[in-house]
Parts: C-alpha cells; sequence; structure tokens
C-alpha cells in the first residue's frame, strides 16, 4: 500500500532547523569554551585553593582562640583566688573533657617560692583527672615557662616533646600568673600536633593536592606528606630545590601576609600553586598546594566529553524528532493544554490517555501524579503558613515585651534634671540577650546597669528577662552593686536552667556626693569622658562572668565622677563587630571615637559610635546583639 508524498509539517521543519541551529551553535560555543580555558582553569584553580585555606584558617583560629579564652578564664579564677583549689581542679577536668583540644594543662609556679604548691600537669583518663609533678630544676629553663615570665604576655611556643603528661609532641599557650604585678608562675595548656593534623583537611582536593602548616620558624608543624611533618622547613626545601619564589613565599608566610603564588618550573613542586594566609593566634600559616597539570588534564577531558556527547546527543535528537514528530505531537498539545489548566488552579483536569509511546505515557501518569501531589502540597503549604505566622507574632510579641523592659528615652533629662540618659538595643534576631536599665533606687542613689547574656533567642532572652526582672525587684534592699550582684548570681546558679552566662557592669551612683560604685563581672571595658575631651577607660573587672560560681567573691570599685561626665557603656557586639575581612572593630577604634568626640550628648554619643561600628562592619551580616547606654551626669541633688 503505497503512501503519496507530502510536503513537510511546519512543526517537523521547525523542530528540524531548531536542532540544527543548537548543533552549529554547540560547535560555536566548544570552540570558543576551549579558547578562553587556560584563563577560566588558573581563576578556578586559585579560587580553589584560596577557599581550602580560607576553610582551614577559620576552623584553626576559632579551636586556637577558645584555648585562649579558656586560658584567660583559669588565669582569672587562679589569680583571684575564685573558690576553693577542688573547685578549680573540678573546674579544670571539665575544661579537658568538654575541649577535646586541649591535651594536658599544666600550672608551674617558681619554685623558690615555698608558699606555693609544687608544678602539675593535668591529663584526663576515662574521665579521671590525673595529675604528674613537673620537675623544678627543668621546667623553669623550658621555652614556655620563659617567654610566658619573661614577655608577662600569653605566648604560643613552638612544638616541643612532652614527657610529663601525654607525652606527645604539642604547642602549648602559656600565660604568666601575677601576684601584685609579679610574676610567680606559669599556666600552660597544651594542644598536640596530632589534633592539628585532623583540623586540616583536604576533602574538596585531589589526592595529588598538599595541605601544610609552618611554625614562626618556618617548619612544617603538619604537612600532608608524613615525611615532612617536624623534619622539614618550608626555606630547606627552597634550597634543595633552587626556588626562589617558594623561598619568598616563606618569608612571606612568616610576615603574616595573605596570597597565591605559582611555583617555579623545576623540582617537585614544579607548576603547583601555593595559595597561603596567615594563623593571627599563633604566628603561623597554612598553605594549600595545587598542581596546574592535573586541572588542565581532568578539565580537558572533560571538555571533549562534553562536545563528544553533545554532537553524537544533538544528531539522534535531530532525527528522531524528524521521524516522530507527527504522531507525538497530538498528545503533547493536549499535555499542554492540561498543564495549562492546572496551572490556571483546575486541578479537576486530567493528562490525556496515551498508549503508543511509553515515555509520554509515564509523562501523562507523571503528570496525574503530580497534580494529586501539588493539591497535597498547597494543602500543607497553607498550614505551615498558618504555623509560621503564629510563630512569627509571638516572636514578634516576644521582641515587644523585651523592648517594653527597657527604659525609654526622652530628650529631657531625668530625676529632676541630675541626669540624662540614651540607649540603644538592637537585637542580631527578633529578640535578643543584651539589656540595659536605670532607674531610681531611692532620692539619693541612681542605679544603672548593662548586660550580655551568652547566646541568642528565645533562650537568651528569657534569662535576660528574669535578670532585669531580679534587679528592679532588688536593687532597693542593697546598699551597693557588689552585694545585689552576689544575691543574683545566687539566684542565676540556682535557677538558670539553660546555663547560660551573663557578663554585667552594675553602677550605684550618688546624686549628691558624685561618687560612682560599680562592679564589673566579666563584661567588657566601658569609658569615663570628661567635659575636656579626655577620657578614662576602665578595664578591670571585679568578678569573673555569673551563673556558673555560686561562692563568687565579688568587690565593689569606686570612681569620682564631675560634672558633665559621660558614662559610655556597651556590649561586645560593638567591639567585635566583624567587617567583609574578617577583622573585628575592636576597643581601639572604639577609642579613636571617643576621643574624636566634640561637645557630645548621650544621644549623639550613642549613634556616633554605632554608625561607626555599623559602617566598619559587613551590613548584611550581624552576629552578636549590639547594646549601648551612655549617661551624663549634669549636676548633683542637693541634700
Amino acid at each position: 500500500m503505497s503512501r503519496s508524498k507530502q510536503p513537510p509539517s511546519l512543526s517537523r521543519q521547525i523542530v528540524l532547523y531548531v536542532n540544527i541551529f543548537i548543533l552549529i551553535t554547540s560547535i560555536a560555543l566548544i570552540i570558543v569554551t576551549r579558547l578562553l580555558m587556560t584563563n577560566v582553569m588558573v581563576d578556578n584553580a586559585s579560587l580553589l585553593v584560596d577557599s581550602i585555606t580560607n576553610e582551614n584558617i577559620v576552623r584553626t583560629e576559632a579551636k586556637l582562640s577558645r584555648v585562649e579564652s579558656i586560658a584567660r578564664n583559669i588565669k582569672f579564677l587562679i589569680e583571684k583566688e575564685i573558690g576553693s583549689s577542688d573547685q578549680r581542679l573540678e573546674i579544670i577536668r571539665s575544661l579537658l573533657i568538654t575541649g577535646p583540644e586541649i591535651s594536658s594543662i599544666a600550672i608551674a609556679y617558681d619554685p623558690h617560692l615555698n608558699q606555693y604548691p609544687a608544678a602539675q600537669v593535668y591529663t584526663i583518663d576515662n574521665g579521671i583527672l590525673q595529675s604528674s609533678q613537673l620537675n623544678p630544676e627543668i621546667y623553669p629553663y623550658t621555652d614556655w615557662y620563659n617567654q610566658a615570665t619573661r614577655t608577662g604576655t600569653p605566648v604560643w611556643t613552638e612544638p616541643w616533646f612532652t614527657r610529663t603528661g601525654t607525652q606527645k609532641i604539642v604547642t602549648s599557650h602559656a600565660v604568666s600568673l601575677q601576684n601584685n604585678g609579679k610574676s610567680v608562675g606559669v599556666l600552660r595548656l597544651d594542644v598536640t600536633i596530632d589534633r592539628l593534623k585532623d583540623l586540616i583537611q583536604v576533602d574538596n582536593l585531589k589526592n595529588d593536592a598538599r595541605l601544610f602548616m609552618i611554625s614562626k620558624t618556618g617548619s612544617f608543624v603538619v604537612h600532608t606528606d608524613d615525611s615532612l611533618s617536624m623534619n622539614y622547613s618550608i626555606f630547606a626545601l627552597a634550597e634543595e630545590y633552587d626556588d626562589s619564589v617558594l623561598r619568598e613565599t616563606g618569608k612571606r608566610m612568616l610576615r603574616g601576609e595573605r596570597g597565591i603564588a605559582k611555583l617555579k618550573e623545576n623540582g617537585p613542586l614544579k607548576n603547583y600553586w601555593l595559595a597561603f594566609a596567615p594563623l593571627r593566634s599563633n604566628d603561623w600559616a597554612i598553605g594549600v598546594l595545587l598542581p596546574e597539570k592535573e586541572i588542565f588534564i581532568t578539565l580537558n577531558r572533560i571538555t571533549m566529553i562534553q562536545a563528544l556527547a553533545s554532537i553524537i546527543a544533538f544528531i539522534c535528537l535531530a532525527i528522531i524528532v524528524y521521524f516522530r514528530i507527527k504522531r507525538i505531537n497530538k498528545p503533547l498539545k493536549e499535555l499542554v493544554l492540561a498543564a495549562e489548566e492546572l496551572g490556571a488552579g483546575n486541578f479537576d483536569v486530567q493528562a490525556p490517555e496515551v498508549h503508543d509511546y511509553s515515555e509520554i505515557m509515564y509523562l501523562s501518569h507523571s503528570f496525574n501524579s503530580m497534580k494529586e501531589s501539588l493539591r497535597e502540597y498547597i494543602k500543607n503549604l497553607s498550614e505551615t503558613k498558618a504555623v509560621k505566622d503564629r510563630i512569627q507574632t509571638e516572636v514578634g510579641s516576644a521582641s515587644t515585651i523585651q523592648r517594653n523592659l527597657i527604659p525609654p528615652n526622652s530628650e529631657k533629662g531625668l530625676f529632676n534634671n541630675s541626669i540624662k540618659a540614651f540607649g540603644i538595643l538592637n537585637p542580631a534576631g527578633d529578640i535578643g540577650g543584651d539589656l540595659y536599665d536605670y532607674f531610681l533606687i531611692n532620692e539619693r542613689c541612681f542605679c544603672f546597669v548593662i548586660a550580655d547574656v551568652t547566646g541568642k533567642g528565645i533562650v537568651a532572652s528569657m534569662t535576660m528577662t528574669m535578670v532585669s526582672t531580679f534587679i528592679r525587684a532588688k536593687a532597693a534592699y542593697h546598699k551597693d552593686p557588689a552585694s545585689l550582684m552576689l544575691d543574683l548570681n545566687a539566684y542565676l546558679c540556682t535557677n538558670n536552667i539553660a546555663e547560660n552566662f551573663v557578663t554585667m557592669i552594675i553602677g550605684y551612683l550618688d546624686l549628691h556626693s558624685s561618687k560612682l560604685l560599680y562592679t564589673n563581672a566579666g563584661h567588657v571595658p566601658w569609658f569615663v569622658r570628661k567635659k575636656d575631651c579626655s577620657y578614662t577607660k576602665i578595664g578591670e573587672t571585679q568578678a569573673t562572668s555569673l551563673g556558673f560560681i555560686p561562692n563568687l567573691k565579688i568587690e565593689n570599685a569606686e570612681f569620682d565622677l564631675d560634672l558633665g561626665d559621660e558614662i559610655i557603656l556597651f556590649t561586645d557586639g560593638i567591639t567585635e563587630a566583624m567587617s567583609s575581612s574578617e577583622s573585628f572593630f575592636g576597643i581601639e577604634r572604639l577609642e579613636e571615637i571617643v576621643k574624636g568626640l566634640q561637645n557630645p550628648n548621650p544621644e549623639t554619643t550613642a549613634h556616633a559610635i554605632l554608625t561607626a561600628a555599623q559602617k566598619f562592619s559587613n551590613p548584611d551580616q550581624q552576629y552578636d546583639d549590639i547594646t549601648l547606654l551612655v549617661i551624663e551626669f549634669v549636676h548633683p541633688v542637693l541634700a
């Protein structure tokens, strides 16, 4: 049975021409892409190694910073003699268990000072605190002891083998223990080199990529090639292979620079790209080596495979579509119409019944399944949206309640115009864990407070609400801020279920005598600014953070105010505001802002500091709550 010759349909011609056009375009794109591939591969290699370097820097810095923070807390406990010796040992045991980056902790006093106990190294074995005594004839001559006592500042040591305690190669963070301004010993926290190896990861790189960490002398502390670790330095490797680029790069790494360099074309590292960045905590550096040749080979193969697959796929597609388009076109049109109905909201529409082509049949069945899934999804989405709206409303109410706990700002003077005050509370989320407050305890005494709860969100907000309510209720029953803070600490240790720590400054200002009694529990420094633009930074703390040591020792401190003095208080959301380059705003920049203020009042002072911190930091990322409170002592109240 013969068929009469018919002209090709319009749809068949369109599909054929489109496939030919796509095929020609694909070939042209492959050629152009090949010409540009070299620059693209170099850029990709640079971005990849730089990204891996930054990831390892951030991960390692976080662990080293935690070690430094723990050292500061233990130093404070020892020097201030907070708690009994058994309580301090229990805290050390807890830190060794919960801080896997710390392998051992040593407390070594000057052996010539007989009033102090013998030097001990503490480790953990199956949850039990173990101690070993250091040899008094040896440890006073070690680098870690001498560096800490000589400089009086915290130091990180070069890797060394400790024969007492873990008996491993470690790097130590050593801080001087002071008594009346004199060094009486050293606190040492050890981190094993094996732990540093665990922090360095090259999961995103190929097997022949290399990652290393060098110390302040250029020695390889950690290297993916174990034969180089603790046996070689970057400069020895540069000398062996006469690589001037590697030698200069090593110098840049020791200077704390960051960058990417291509090594010379000789030796085992030829055509390698080296990305490097400094570890600010201990002046070490991390580098990542990635071979350029391997990248080119891989990408060339991918390009060839993609080109060949594209050509074959488009040719096959053109042939199949050419011969099948007429019979397939009809059910496809019906399916398109059904999809349009579904898109218009008609969930009763049915896809056409197809039996000729399994693909279209499956597509039709999938369409019906998708319709039912979409119907169910819209139903669930509506329920989810309702739940989300309810939660958002509750969080909004909690935010309103929290803001109502702080006193409103007013342009007029307070308490017979003797005080002017202005506060700013910007939580990182809808609600936060910062607080400021001020009120009259009686006709003579003005009380102010600023506090910061560790953590964020609802839990921190609830803790801060407890603190605010407690202070308002109890302030009148305490004659000084230290006794009020002691009462609050006991309350938090008993009732703080979330175990959040609280840093705080409380001040009692006598409006008759102009004397300020205050106490600082682990909070950041604060300032008193004079009329002549001079200022005093008050950084000494009278106690550690509240809420975790029941029998905390808290003392009062005193400061005499003059008329027109400004008290400038803030939380660490200001000093730890982070820029896009991951640097902190810091107390030094804040001092420059305070120093440069001209004839300010509390409102302009607060806004000047907030504006400077926000301008410095990344505007899209606020990691911590920001709180400011500025109080001006206008004039005393007459008795």
